[in-house]
């Protein structure tokens, strides 16, 4: 595809006896953001070193705007990258921290002053020229290293957990300043995350990553409403499963007996035929309670009757565990408001739409 920049085809990298990443092929599009998504050693930072150049891949190749880089050094790569830690010069200022590439690039020292300038305003801080990194707070550092990565106008930019070291709050309000002038800006970023939240928010596209693997690529919205495995659905966000055989298949509809004696109906999923042993996935914000069967939709086909065995609030949000026959366990996510008209120990009905339920593969599951 003409839009391609960054391609890896076939990567692999191998520590002894261990594949860190194994025959990995991603494609990376001019002006996107994609995240690298996936638990501790999954690869995912494997994979961002071998792309700045840290380290060579064992198999394989990786191309930037078309040209083979794979033996080429980091420093002539055109590649920037902020680390976690932020990797700030203490003894440098602000101003000399962000020139520092541009002068072992050897550029004029009138165009090093325009570039510094410009990119202090491209992170809104114009005036923190002549401070030292310990007169910063912790999102003002992690400005100044994204400035320091794009002030030579690298090709793509590489962020490495970038978030990690600020507090929750702190970490969201980054999270949509670095969206919002990545957009800006039209770079390209490669962003390696464990946090769920942090990928969903910010990326363009998903890569999910498990055991050296990408288990699937997609936008955000489909990777959590349709994930393509049991890893993926489990991983991202939460979810309610419920495993058994497919026991009855419309145009639309799957019906399945699960193993503690529910039928439970989901959506049609093609590859999955009558037999199957298949577990269905519903998303806790899907599911609904009601006191009594008399208030529930009448397309809701999926109705148990159930005890609230435990409750969760959280503010905007809260959670009610019920435990429904046979001992099976699902969980309600409910609005804050909602969630105050239950009690532990009451018997409710719960619900859900068939549309808001997707069969996974017992095949695929295993991935």
């Amino acid at each position: 595809m003409m839009d391609e920049l960054l391609v890896l085809e076939g990567v692999t990298r191998v520590f002894g006896d261990v594949h860190a990443v194994s025959d990995m092929s991603l494609s990376i599009r001019k002006g996107e953001l994609l995240t690298l998504l996936g638990p501790s050693g999954s690869g995912k930072s494997t994979v961002l070193n071998m792309v700045a150049g840290f380290l060579s891949p064992t198999a394989g190749r990786i191309l930037l705007n078309g040209d083979d880089i794979t033996p080429i050094p980091p420093e002539r790569r055109s590649i920037g990258m902020v680390f976690q830690d932020y990797a700030l010069f203490p003894h440098m200022s602000v101003f000399d921290n962000i020139a520092f590439p541009l002068r072992m690039r050897k550029e004029n020292p009138a165009i090093i002053h325009e570039r510094v300038n410009q990119v202090l305003e491209a992170v809104k801080l114009p005036d923190m020229g002549k401070r030292y990194p310990d007169q910063l707070s912790g999102g003002q550092k992690q400005r100044i290293a994204l400035a320091r990565a794009i002030v030579f106008n690298p090709h793509i930019l590489l962020m490495d957990e970038p978030l990690g070291a600020l507090d929750e709050k702190l970490r969201k309000h980054m999270r949509a300043e670095i969206k919002q002038l990545q957009r800006e800006l039209g770079i390209t970023v490669v962003l390696v995350t464990h946090n769920q939240d942090e990928a969903l928010s910010m990326s363009d596209r998903i890569a999910v990553m498990y055991q050296g693997r990408v288990i699937q690529v997609d936008r955000p919205d489909c990777i959590y409403e349709h994930p393509a495995t049991m890893f993926v659905a489990d991983f991202v966000g939460e979810s309610n499963f419920l495993s058994g055989r497919v026991c009855e298949m419309t145009q639309d509809e799957t019906c399945v007996d699960t193993v503690d004696g529910l039928q439970v109906f989901a959506a049609r999923r093609n590859g999955v035929v009558q037999g199957d042993s298949v577990t269905v996935m519903v998303r806790p914000e899907n599911v609904f309670l009601a006191p009594s069967e008399k208030t529930i939709s009448s397309g809701a086909c999926n109705r148990f009757s159930g005890k609230i065995v435990h409750m969760v609030y959280g503010g905007d949000a809260g959670v009610c565990i019920v435990s429904l026959a046979q001992d099976t366990v699902v969980r309600a996510k409910l609005p804050g408001m909602q969630i105050k008209r239950f009690e532990v120990g009451q018997k409710v009905f719960v619900y859900w739409t068939s549309h808001d339920a997707i069969t996974l593969e017992a095949s695929a599951s295993r991935a």
